[in-house]
């Protein structure tokens, strides 16, 4: 009994390497260990610093001083951090690495923090990027300031960089080791980031140059810069040119031609982040009279038209399935009689297969309508109950109504969305899925996305803008030409192609990103969350939504490129060039909400002032000052006008100085402080 007893006792007493293991996994040790190495890391900081100051005085001392002298009180060491640390910033910062040592704080730090559980990281990568950048800075402070290592106390590449240094001068000379820096250098950016890849082509393309020279004579942005693939780039190139219109116009009549045919069959997935986008497009252009408009669109809708009345059923097959209609309806019609006499269960599934045979045959007899003209909200519900999608190009058109601006939303989406009406019972929409694009006058573009109710619902976030730049009057002085035959049948092959792709495909197609293409989207996709809280809130919630746009717009261009896009990833350069277009797209949009507006109000400060000292008046009403502009200006931009008027000590007002008079307010009252007797 007594042996069974301390075998048992034995047994539960831990033996000493499981009690390190247990005391190294206690998150309380980590902490401890944690907060010794941040405090460490300030002592070194502090040190580190004042070497800098005290560290000529101090190295005679540190040098010549034996141990016992350090240590005594009376060492006079003029280092912040003491003997102590005085030795170690010498030994760190001059025997070994120079002024990089510093990385070697914020690795600890960092490691500490970790330690601590105050910041989540990856250790391992902050690791290889602190002894990278340590041994980068100590070899190019030790190359660059070789000559002052005589003159100077501190080393700041260390004898590690110098000794680095003069080893790679004797091999590949002076101006082979500023390569290798530079070089080294580009790497390590290429490895924090993708998008070092695209910035570092552009440079060589010296693209900045091209961008400075086109974007003096133009205020918004354009699509001149984006290289757009193979079949894109024929067909945009060619068709503006000879038809002699925007070219920002005819591609996005090109992007939603082809948004619109495939209508939803394939979506465009992200694996990293698992997003899976449809590739809805919501798009409104304003552009002069003149520019174009309609015939930006005519080649695209003329091909859609003849594949829309190409998509009939022959009559043979038509009276074929119109006969088996009548067949599964009198089939159904007994299946229910024989069901309510018997109770048999399987009579309801052989209906329920009945019925679905029936929604198939009425897919097949019922083609689908691309181009819609009714634009009221009743209409988009109801063509998209019937057919699941809503595609509408409009060259002049009119713009979405207000009221179904919440509808358009879920739409773009692919929400669910349902609505009861009496007489005609609940429809939903499962899986809807929308292509609209309006090409419209500057006035109605500016008044509409410049509304209230557009931003705050939602819809703003949603659409592309674009405002096409103001035409030259002698380009359209040019007769038009015919569109090549040959990228009229380019155009007429790839819908096509496209519609034959979303007709026999029952379910979706998933297109994916290669790796090249995952990262330079994730990169941008986080840039994009940056830029958010810097932008007004007009655009806020359009810039958060800027890396979803391009992920639709790569891939309506790779759907265009291949005949099977989902079996070719799309590659990286399809997603830069998506980028671009993006990128223009939140410029326009920018221009037009924001940059309009700062015009807008200085337009009519300016003419509001220039009237109260013209007119030279004394006393006037706020109401008085919006009747005068009331055909130029909204009243809220009059009142932001005598507003700051008011703060230049050009105006007073003066309302609290008067009494209430009865009946409706005649609104603030001012002085003219410039008032010429």
């Amino acid at each position: 009994m007594a042996k069974k007893k301390l075998d048992k006792e034995a047994e539960s007493t831990p033996s000493s390497p499981s009690k390190i293991v247990a005391v190294c996994k206690n998150e309380t040790v980590h902490f401890v260990i944690g907060l010794m190495l941040v405090i460490f890391s300030v002592y070194l900081l502090l040190a580190f610093s004042s070497f800098f100051f005290t560290g000529a005085a101090d190295q005679s001392i540190i040098d010549s001083g034996s141990s016992a002298d350090l240590a005594a009180v009376n060492n006079q060491v003029k280092n912040y951090a003491g003997s102590r640390g005085a030795q170690l910033a010498s030994y760190l910062i001059n025997d070994c690495f120079g002024v990089s040592s510093f990385f070697i704080l914020v690795f600890l730090a960092v490691a500490g923090l970790k330690l601590m559980r105050v910041r989540v990281v990856r250790l391992w990568k902050w690791f290889i990027g602190c002894t990278l950048l340590l041994v980068w800075f100590s070899v190019f402070f030790g190359f660059a300031f070789m000559d002052h290592y005589q003159d100077s106390f501190i080393y700041l590449g260390g004898m590690h960089g110098y000794n680095v240094s003069r080893w790679l001068i004797s091999q590949v000379g002076v101006p082979g080791v500023w390569m290798i820096l530079l070089i080294t250098a580009i790497c390590f950016f290429i490895y924090i980031s993708a998008r070092t890849v695209i910035w570092l082509r552009k440079l060589f393309a010296l693209s900045f140059l091209k961008r400075e020279k086109k974007e003096t004579s133009l205020h918004f942005a354009n699509f001149s810069r984006c290289k757009f693939p193979l079949n894109t780039r024929k067909i945009i190139e060619t068709g503006s040119t000879s038809l002699h219109v925007d070219s920002g116009l005819f591609l996005l009549g090109w992007l939603a031609s082809v948004a619109g045919i495939d209508r939803g069959c394939h979506r465009i997935k992200h694996k990293t982040t698992g997003y899976i986008n449809s590739l809805a497009l919501l798009i409104i252009a304003g552009a002069e009279s003149g520019c174009g408009k309609s015939s930006a669109l005519d080649p695209f809708i003329d091909c859609i038209s003849l594949i829309e009345s190409g998509s009939n059923i022959n009559q043979e097959s038509s009276n074929f399935e119109e006969e088996d209609c009548d067949a599964c309806n009198l089939r159904i019609k007994f299946l229910r009689n024989a069901y309510a006499k018997t109770g048999d269960s399987a009579k309801l599934d052989e209906i329920k297969n009945i019925k679905q045979k029936l929604r198939e045959i009425e897919a097949k007899r019922n083609k689908p309508k691309f181009l819609m003209s009714d634009i009221t909200k009743e209409a988009y519900f109801k063509l998209m109950v019937a057919q699941g999608f809503v595609m509408r190009m409009e060259s002049d058109g009119i713009l979405l109504p207000r009221d179904a601006f919440n509808m358009i939303r879920k739409f773009w989406g692919g929400e669910i969305h349902s609505e009861s009406r009496i007489g005609r019972g609940q429809a939903t929409c499962k899986d809807p899925f929308i292509v609209d694009l309006v090409f419209t006058q500057i006035e109605p573009f500016t008044k509409f996305i410049r509304d209230k109710s557009y931003i705050e619902t939602g819809l703003c976030a949603r659409m592309l803008t674009y405002r096409a730049a103001p035409h030259d009057p002698r380009m359209y002085q040019t007769s038009q030409h015919e569109l090549d035959p040959e990228i009229k049948e380019l155009i007429r092959s790839i819908l096509a192609r496209v519609n034959d792709c979303a007709t026999s495909n029952v379910g979706h197609q998933v297109i994916t990103l290669d790796a090249g293409a995952e990262r330079a989207w994730d990169d941008f996709r986080i840039e994009c969350s940056k830029k958010a809280s810097r932008r007004n809130v007009e655009i806020k919630e359009w810039t958060k939504r800027m890396a979803q746009h391009a992920l639709k717009i790569a891939g309506v261009l790779h759907i265009a490129e291949y005949s099977e896009p989902e079996k070719v990833p799309v590659s990286l350069d399809e997603i830069e060039t998506a980028i671009q277009i993006t990128e223009v797209f939140a410029d326009n949009l920018w221009e037009c909400i924001a940059g309009h507006a700062d015009r807008q109000e200085k337009a009519c400060m300016c003419d509001v002032g220039i009237h109260i000292l013209e007119k030279n008046l004394y006393v006037f009403s706020a109401t008085q000052i919006k009747q005068r502009f009331k055909d130029r200006y909204a009243a809220a931009d009059v009142d932001v006008a005598l507003h700051k008027l008011e703060q230049r000590l050009i105006i007073r007002n003066t309302s609290e100085s008067f009494f209430r008079k009865r009946g409706r307010p005649s609104g603030a009252e001012y002085e003219n402080m410039l008032y010429n007797r």
